[in-house]
């Protein structure tokens, strides 16, 4: 099991192992009670191993895009400084991107 935070949302992930990669059940917890269960499967192209760091970093991306478009909630996430997509940290110190 793995936690990921983006702004003032946190994400825990648990993998599962398939024969076609894995599934990463996230569940999304963000302020004033908002919650929501997402399950990720993985990329088909693979860059880094399916239980890497990088990997549950991903799937923490996926899970906030789907729960944004499914619920239209989940607003006080974390942007790239870029604005290529979420930024996602693996402590709550690095639940915002550093300028």
């Amino acid at each position: 099991m793995a936690t990921r935070y983006s702004g003032e949302v946190v994400i825990a992930i648990r993998m599962k192992e398939t024969r076609h990669g894995a599934t990463y059940h996230c569940a999304l917890r963000g302020p004033d009670a908002e919650k929501a269960i997402v399950e990720v499967g993985s990329p088909k192209m693979l860059e880094h191993a399916i239980d890497s760091p990088d990997a549950f970093d991903a799937a923490a991306r996926a899970a906030i895009s789907f729960a944004q478009d499914e619920d239209g909630g989940f607003e006080n996430v974390a942007s790239k400084l870029d604005g290529s997509g979420h930024h996602v940290g693996r402590t709550m110190e690095d639940a915002w991107p550093e300028e």
